[in-house]
């Protein structure tokens, strides 16, 4: 193949490549509502069993959710909600509820929580409860 071929070849390559890039960059990314809990210090096993798998049960019955994420930690849990059409209002008083009637708020100490409008990580990771640590500092231990 001569240079200049296999130059214009690469370079339409190229261009293809740029040209999806763009397209994937105009897509507006679906926001997701994230459910961030910081527990009175728990190991994160004791997380996972006492909160975020009875929690997702719970929110598993959501109407409109399509997909959840969720991360157990050392004090804490953060779970990634994502909705048809994306979270309205409704959906993040349908989460507050379901956090209000679960068992596991009840079952261990939640000494905080959090529910806010986020874009998804663009790795496709669930948001880690990251926070807790500074509430503990400021609450004490339990």
């Amino acid at each position: 193949m001569p240079a200049t071929s296999h130059f214009l070849l690469c370079c339409g390559l190229l261009a293809g490549v740029m040209a999806n890039q763009a397209a994937q960059a105009g897509q507006t990314q679906q926001q997701v509502l994230v459910l961030q809990l910081c527990i009175a210090e728990q190991a994160s096993e004791r997380v996972e069993a006492r909160v975020t798998t009875p929690l997702e049960r719970v929110l598993q019955t959501l109407p409109r959710l399509t997909g959840m994420d969720a991360v157990s930690a050392h004090g804490g849990a953060s779970f990634t909600l994502r909705f048809e059409d994306g979270p309205n209002e409704q959906d993040r008083k349908d989460v507050e509820d379901a956090l209000a009637r679960s068992r596991a708020k009840r079952e261990m100490l939640v000494l905080s929580h959090s529910l806010q409008l986020a874009t998804p990580r663009p790795d496709g990771l669930p948001a880690s409860p990251a926070g807790c640590a500074v509430h503990k500092g400021l609450g004490g231990s339990a």
